[in-house]
């Protein structure tokens, strides 16, 4: 507002206070202000300047948090898929362990003509009701990310929380896939596999990745 004269951004709003008790409490005698009434003023000023600074250090620990937690998450995700594609090309699994271990069974048959062994990675953004999802070779950067030789793009399947199986959302020649959603708030997983020219020439899926989107 054009006649508010305290600046909106706290440190310079501190700074305009200090710079006004300092002229206040040289002056406060001509306006009959006794200098004990502009105590409270200092007191809150400096509670303000606290509350800024300790504002400031919450962020600063809060964003290490997250970097803390990433790292973490990235060690243990590297070792657990390390042991999980160990045990799971071993010869004494079975599909009833894969599915105990929250892997994927293997479909048993003869796999289609054409189609490669390449699972896709999968990485999830949430923007303002929307979910960006990144799929192929190397989601977490677009740059370098790709797709298998073999593969037209990639199957995406979505199930909400309160949905027992997975259904096919869409059908993307690139990545990344823009989904909207605008209903309450709820948790969606999703996984994608790669696709060939026919509707029929599916790899493996992903991983599951579970967002919560709405509101």
């Amino acid at each position: 507002m054009q006649w508010e004269y305290i600046p909106y951004n706290d440190e310079q709003a501190v700074a305009w206070m200090t710079q006004f008790l300092q002229v206040a409490n040289g002056v406060a005698a001509q306006f009959g202000v006794d200098p004990d009434e502009l105590t409270p003023l200092a007191n809150a000023q400096a509670d303000y300047a606290k509350t800024i600074q300790d504002a400031h250090d919450a962020l600063h620990a809060y964003r290490a948090a997250i970097r803390a937690k990433q790292d973490a998450r990235r060690r243990a995700v590297a070792l657990f898929r390390q042991m999980a594609q160990r045990m799971n090309h071993h010869p004494a699994m079975t599909n009833e362990l894969r599915v105990q271990l929250g892997l994927r069974p293997r479909q048993h048959g003869r796999r289609r003509k054409g189609v490669g062994l390449e699972v896709p990675g999968i990485r999830l953004e949430v923007d303002a009701g929307r979910v960006v999802i990144h799929f192929g070779t190397n989601p977490e950067n677009e740059q370098r990310n790709s797709k298998p030789e073999w593969a037209l793009g990639a199957n995406i399947y979505i199930k909400a929380e309160d949905e027992a199986e997975y259904r096919l959302l869409a059908f993307d020649t690139a990545s990344p896939h823009i989904w909207e959603y605008r209903g309450a708030p709820k948790r969606f997983s999703f996984r994608v596999a790669y696709r060939g020219r026919g509707e029929r020439d599916e790899g493996a899926w992903s991983d599951e990745a579970t967002v919560s989107v709405g509101g």
